[in-house]
């Protein structure tokens, strides 16, 4: 009798251990409870989700592990109505996001209600990625009707009689001409950025950082010079890393041509490549008019502009320091910003100074 039953002890520890096992390599969380609400079980995916990792949770009421919140009201109503159903809710918690909750009733051998097992599908990021689409089409939409409204309003106006008045028909024509170039780098911009969102590596080459940084310099230094704003390089021409020249250039281009825009005549933009340790570090810093730390946290984001109004007048389009942000990343390094209101700011591209992938 001894031995049976310790085989049989063995085998009820070989199978819990399984079904733990399969349980805790589930995407979904797991929440299974008795008729009265008592938690019989949870996987860690559960755990996580509901932000239990270490807290005991079996044979406590799922009202204490819940909460007062969405998922609570989900589990009461499944109590009662004894039905299978699925339902979007919000997360609270220190893991606040968003889950898809089915729950389904458990029977007993006779077929009797002995309680109720609910799976929650984290659903955060799919819902994080439908706002982004969201707010990304309504930027685009956004940013693309001012220079259209203004194109159609002009050529109208030209079309109408303006047309045979020289100097009239000549100024609504520039204007009509730097609407259609502003819609033009939107339009690149957003080719570029789509270009570079698709994860396909990128050819680097060890090369001088300084060449790429000159030419990225030289190619504003008309507009630097009609603000009176002096650039200035200061780079050893020895300092090499793996690169992309085009895309670096592009990157370093949209940081200074930012500096320029949002400085005041008569001043200065440095920038700076230096070795320190394993990285190369890029840094561009301006005296211009800064910006809090609010917006530091989000300037590189697509289309968000701290100054909507200077930023337009500027000619930006909204895309630049998100470029910079994915050509950084697809160079696999960061970039960084700090600022403050009325000191300038400093952007920081930080690139592995060996190709180490």
């Amino acid at each position: 009798m001894m031995d049976d039953i310790k085989t049989l002890r063995e085998n009820l520890d070989s199978e819990i251990k399984r079904n733990e096992a399969i349980l805790s390599c589930l995407k979904e969380g797991i929440l299974a409870m008795d008729s009265s609400g008592v938690v019989l079980k949870l996987n860690q995916k559960a755990r996580e989700m509901l932000g239990l990792k270490s807290a005991k949770a079996e044979g406590l009421p799922v009202s204490l592990i819940c909460g007062q919140n969405e998922l609570a009201d989900f589990v009461k109503e499944g109590l009662v109505a004894r039905d299978s159903f699925e339902k979007e809710i919000k997360l609270d918690g220190p893991n606040e996001g968003f889950a898809l909750a089915s729950r389904s009733p458990m029977s007993g051998s006779s077929g009797e209600h002995i309680g109720m097992v609910v799976a929650l599908n984290d659903i955060t990021q799919l819902r994080r990625l439908a706002n982004f689409r969201r707010d990304f089409a309504s930027n685009v939409s956004h940013e693309l009707r001012t220079p259209i409204t203004s194109i159609r309003g002009f050529a109208e106006t030209l079309l109408g009689g303006a047309i045979e008045e020289p100097s009239t028909a000549r100024h609504f024509v520039e204007i009509i001409n730097k609407h259609a170039n502003r819609l033009s780098s939107i339009i690149e911009d957003i080719l570029t950025l789509s270009s570079l969102e698709q994860g396909e590596a990128i050819e680097l080459m060890a090369q001088p950082v300084r060449n790429v940084i000159a030419k990225a310099i030289d190619g504003l230094s008309g507009k630097a010079a009609e603000k009176k704003i002096g650039v200035h390089l200061e780079c050893a021409q020895s300092i090499e890393a793996p690169i992309n020249g085009p895309l670096l250039e592009s990157a370093i281009s949209n940081l200074v041509d930012n500096a320029i825009n949002y400085s005041d005549e008569n001043t200065a933009i440095n920038v700076s490549a230096f070795v320190e340790g394993d990285v190369v570090l890029i840094t561009v810093r301006d005296q211009g008019y800064g910006m809090e730390r609010q917006h530091s946290d989000r300037i590189f984001e697509r289309f968000y502009r701290v100054d909507k109004a200077r930023s337009r007048k500027a000619g930006g389009t909204g895309l630049g320091l998100s470029i910079v942000k994915h050509v950084v990343l697809a160079h696999h390094g960061k970039v960084t910003v700090e600022s403050e209101p009325g000191k300038g700011s400093v952007f920081t591209i930080t690139l592995p100074a060996s190709d180490n992938r």
